[in-house]
């Protein structure tokens, strides 16, 4: 409980207010047509002057596909230290965030409300957003804090999310979906648009397909999604013992029964079953 009010004390005196003409302002974001005349943000305003942001968006009401799918695409990017944005809702949002944390990634959260504590919603996302803050994130909006979330301010908020990200994914959208707003105006942004197909008979995917067909480049993997937005991952370098090097060796000239990488290296049966497990973990 003392932890939880030394959050919400704090939370008053660390929002920032970023009028347009400030230099921390999202360069993208003043970019769009409608640039909020100021933000208010909390977190570390850094991630904000980022121009590779991407954002995830979608349905609330999402399938375990469309979770699936969203964890293994954003997890790739954060990790690679591509910000990602999104809207902290219900579903596809949330999940984006969860694997951006998870990732060891930077979060931009836009709200419909205000930024303080008692703003935050949906309240099942509290602790998601205080994660968000605790790794690095930041949380902002166009609205100053005790503004309440409505419908007319989720709209505007979409603009903001569109905004902020040179590209836009859509995972999951239902014919009529948010989420195709914030398409929309990615587009009229000048800004790409991705989408994630589904199965015909799913209404979580009859916005993404409509969206593929007209336009929208079609997601078929992660590593498809990675090539086109030009993100590199590099494969961390792996320390690796004599034993383990001599049986990767023998494993890369695709000899992979444990009896003949013995025969072969003159390691002991068990050195060799050892390093089989240590590399399979590695």
């Amino acid at each position: 409980m003392e932890l939880s009010l030394s959050f919400t004390r704090r939370a008053a005196s660390d929002i920032v207010v970023i009028p347009l003409d400030d230099p921390r302002y999202p360069p993208l974001l003043r970019q769009i047509a409608d640039p909020p005349a100021k933000l208010f943000a909390r977190g570390d305003l850094a991630v904000l002057s980022r121009e590779d942001a991407i954002a995830v968006v979608g349905t609330r009401q999402m399938t375990r596909y469309g979770e699936a799918i969203t964890k293994q695409l954003v997890a790739p990017l954060a990790a690679a230290g591509t910000p990602i944005v999104s809207g902290l809702a219900l579903g596809i949002d949330a999940i984006a965030h969860e694997a951006t944390v998870g990732s060891g990634g930077l979060a931009i959260v836009v709200l419909a409300a205000g930024v303080a504590d008692r703003d935050i919603g949906p309240r099942a996302n509290f602790g998601l957003a205080r994660r968000i803050l605790s790794s690095g994130g930041v949380l902002i909006s166009e609205f100053p804090s005790g503004t309440p979330a409505t419908k007319d301010k989720f709209l505007l908020r979409n603009r903001i999310v569109a905004g902020l990200a040179r590209a836009t994914i859509i995972v999951e959208a239902a014919a009529r979906s948010g989420a195709l707003v914030t398409a929309r105006l990615a587009l009229e942004d000048g800004r790409d648009v991705y989408a994630v197909p589904g199965p015909i008979t799913s209404s979580a995917s009859e916005g993404t397909n409509k969206l593929i067909a007209t336009g929208a480049m079609p997601i078929l993997s992660p590593t498809m999604l990675l090539e086109e937005l030009g993100v590199e991952i590099t494969a961390p370098r792996v320390a690796l013992t004599d034993d383990e090097r001599a049986v990767l060796a023998q494993i890369t000239k695709g000899i992979t029964s444990p009896d003949d990488i013995a025969q072969i290296t003159g390691l002991p049966a068990r050195k060799v079953s050892a390093a089989l497990a240590a590399l399979s973990m590695k």
